[in-house]
């Protein structure tokens, strides 16, 4: 398995994280580190660490996320 660690720009609104959740629980993702760092009221960072041995899975999660109204960008770090 290989460890792969996405990070999301979201808008910081009441729900936001159950709204988050929901999308990895529906895509079978395992959270290995979850971060949240709130840059101002408005805006906060997501980075969060997850295991997969499918590349296809990394890129549906993002895609996924992308399509959810708080999030505002999704990244990749290697």
């Amino acid at each position: 398995m290989t460890t792969h660690t996405l990070f999301t720009r979201v808008y910081n609104h009441t729900g936001f994280l159950v709204r988050f959740a929901s999308v990895l629980t529906r895509l079978n993702v395992n959270i290995k580190s979850f971060t949240v760092i709130s840059d101002d009221d408005e805006i906060a960072t997501v980075s969060f660490t997850f295991e997969s041995e499918d590349n296809n899975q990394v890129a549906n999660v993002r895609r996924n996320l992308k399509k959810q109204l708080d999030i505002l960008s999704v990244g990749y770090v290697k």
